[in-house]
């Protein structure tokens, strides 16, 4: 049983606001695994309800995205999308932890064993913090379209994310 959710936490991007200066972009990495079927929560809109069956992908690009994608701000978009192949890091029978190890020439970090859990991956950038807030504590996407997201995602991570640089 997964002790994640699908639900956004406010209180962390309250408190980002103070740490993030407000004109920086931001990078959100969106970790995603789709429900086999999309499911609606009661208290979703009725008509949600009545919409026809889709697995989780479906239903995450047909209503979600496609409902998001012309409501974005001009700064904002998707930089990367793609499907994890594979994990690259050491996982050892009955090692459980996510322990450093160095064995028969592997280095890393042991891996748990959900290695194949993420079906998406996707990297959107937006012109800031703020930017995102808007959207997301926004009255209408709470109400038109959290509702997709949650139905079609069994597990997610989102990461906010700021660049560095290497010089």
């Amino acid at each position: 049983m997964s002790t994640t959710t699908t639900v956004l936490n406010y209180d962390t991007l309250s408190h980002l606001s103070t740490a993030i200066p407000a004109d920086k972009p931001i990078f959100v990495l969106n970790l995603m695994r789709f429900k086999p079927i999309a499911t609606y929560s009661p208290s979703a809109p009725a008509s949600f309800h009545s919409l026809p069956p889709l697995s989780g992908r479906e239903a995450y690009f047909s209503r979600y995205v496609a409902t998001f994608q012309p409501r974005m701000p001009a700064s904002a978009g998707p930089v990367f999308l793609g499907k994890p192949i594979k994990s690259l890091l050491a996982a050892l029978p009955g090692i459980d932890n996510r322990e450093e190890v160095h064995v028969d020439g592997k280095f890393g970090q042991l891996e748990n064993d959900k290695e194949d859990r993420w079906d998406n991956v996707a990297i959107i950038k937006y012109g800031s913090l703020k930017e995102f807030r808007d959207i997301v504590e926004n009255e209408w996407y709470r109400e038109n379209l959290m509702h997709h997201r949650i139905a079609s995602i069994e597990e997610y991570s989102l990461i906010i994310c700021e660049e560095i640089s290497l010089v």
